[in-house]
């Protein structure tokens, strides 16, 4: 139903067709090396910094197809890992955030995303972080809230979590560089673009439902507050 009623997230995911907009701002990639616990890892971060670019819905798009395809072609895995990498965020870029969207995000992200999330590492972290996470931690059950965890500049204590040699080079490991994720990342997507726009169609037909059919305010609430989410 996520898909149903979030168009502007599972729609027009063409790779091809939008690439400015899904290979142009930002980048999620897995690491080619797991943790010690076998967890696959996903890095975010931004390549485009200029505030006037950044959409959250795209990000959650790009998000969601990066995991998507990671699960296809790597399959199953005892769990994953959120690496967000926050250099070149600015306040700017935490104003244009959508609430709506980010509700929509964390409902989807908790009760319907197909991925073990075992934790989420955030590094570089901005001065306004404090203001971020207030907006986020009251649509994060307590569960996921117990996995982020913040670091700074210096990755020394996420090395004993996270094995130096599983990090991009940029990050002082030993795999390959961030230019290198892009380019592959981007090459990656392109091939697989026929298989992005099929699952554009992984949609709920809500006028067959036994019931009444329900739409987007029936499910998240039009004064902000969500109900339950059913994941067809």
């Amino acid at each position: 139903m996520a898909r149903t009623h979030c168009p502007e997230f599972f729609q027009n995911r063409s790779p091809v067709l939008y690439a400015d907009e899904i290979l142009g701002v930002l980048l999620y990639a897995p690491l080619p090396k797991p943790t010690r616990l076998g967890y696959q890892i996903l890095l975010g971060k931004l390549i485009d910094c200029n505030p006037d670019k950044y959409v959250l819905s795209q990000q959650i798009k790009t998000f969601d197809m990066s995991s998507i395809l990671m699960l296809h072609q790597f399959g199953c895995a005892p769990g994953h890992v959120l690496l967000i990498d926050m250099k070149g965020v600015t306040f700017t870029h935490m104003t244009k955030i959508n609430p709506i969207q980010l509700k929509k995000f964390f409902v989807y992200l908790q009760e319907g995303m197909p991925i073990r999330l075992k934790a989420m590492y955030f590094i570089n972290i901005p001065s306004f972080m404090d203001k971020l996470l207030a907006l986020i931690k009251p649509l994060m059950k307590k569960e996921l809230l117990e996995t982020m965890q913040l670091f700074t500049d210096k990755l020394d204590d996420l090395y004993k979590i996270i094995p130096q040699e599983c990090f991009p080079s940029d990050y002082g490991g030993t795999a390959e560089s961030i230019s290198e994720l892009i380019r592959r990342r981007n090459e990656n997507f392109k091939v697989n673009d026929k298989f992005f726009v099929d699952g554009e169609k992984e949609i709920s037909d809500e006028s067959k439902r036994v019931g009444k059919p329900k739409d987007a305010s029936a499910i998240f609430g039009v004064e902000g507050t969500f109900k339950k989410l059913d994941i067809d």
